[in-house]
């Protein structure tokens, strides 16, 4: 239904020749493939919603200034590199998958002109600050029309992010020949029983938010997407050893 109201909210608008252009690849994707996609929860239902947690942590204490943005894209490229069957695309010519070694990101930025898309590349060997500093600058280009074709043109996953807006959970159109995008919602502090360093079990402050998978079944096994998950947690478990 969500998908439904986006798509005729969508149709509604006068679209300009680059916003066309821009939901051409998107537009009949989930008619022709809806039986291919699919988003993973713990019941293996229609929808997935993997909830993290993110552990009160200083990070000024590293002397690393980062975003929420830039650790969302590190995770997601650690466990792209780890699960390397998730860092691929459908060949619809050949018929088969292709395994790529570059883990390239692209990030969702609302412009006037429409959504755009620019790339993190090799965001796997980048540090989280490099990361926040690289979609800022992007994200600037992108607002003001100066992204050059190279810096929003290809991608293996997409990452959209509207924790900055009163969103809670929803679900992204993958963006084809991409395999997956990861939806971000806002986050929220809760009370909850941590176990410290001292090993004893206590109330702490955390912030947890709600992240969804949509991604293509014929990259995304079942296997593939409990892999690629399985990684995802772990990173954001521990966002720490990401700065190292």
């Amino acid at each position: 239904m969500v998908l439904l109201l986006l798509r005729r909210a969508a149709i509604a608008r006068t679209s300009s020749l680059l916003r066309a252009r821009l939901l051409t690849p998107v537009s009949g994707f989930h008619t022709r493939f809806s039986n291919g996609l699919f988003c993973l929860d713990d019941k293996f239902s229609s929808s997935t919603c993997v909830r993290y947690v993110f552990y009160s942590t200083n990070l000024e204490n590293h002397g690393v200034k980062v975003s929420v943005n830039g650790i969302v894209i590190k995770v997601v490229a650690v466990a792209l590199r780890n699960v390397r069957q998730a860092n691929a695309f459908w060949d619809a010519e050949k018929g088969e998958i292709v395994m790529l070694e570059d883990v390239d990101i692209s990030i969702a930025v609302a412009t006037e002109k429409g959504l755009m898309t620019p790339i993190i590349r090799n965001a796997d060997e980048k540090s989280i600050s490099a990361i926040s500093l690289e979609v800022k600058e992007l994200a600037q280009k992108a607002r003001s029309g100066k992204l050059a074709p190279h810096e929003f043109q290809g991608g293996i996953f997409s990452i959209s992010n509207l924790g900055m807006y009163p969103v809670d959970q929803f679900c992204a159109i993958i963006n084809p020949p991409q395999a997956g995008i990861l939806a971000v919602g806002r986050g929220n502090k809760v009370v909850e029983a941590c176990i410290g360093a001292d090993g004893v079990e206590k109330p702490s402050v955390i912030t947890k938010m709600n992240v969804t998978l949509s991604a293509d079944h014929r990259i995304f096994d079942g296997q593939v997407g409990a892999s690629f998950l399985s990684e995802l947690r772990s990173n954001f478990e521990d966002v720490r050893r990401l700065l190292l």
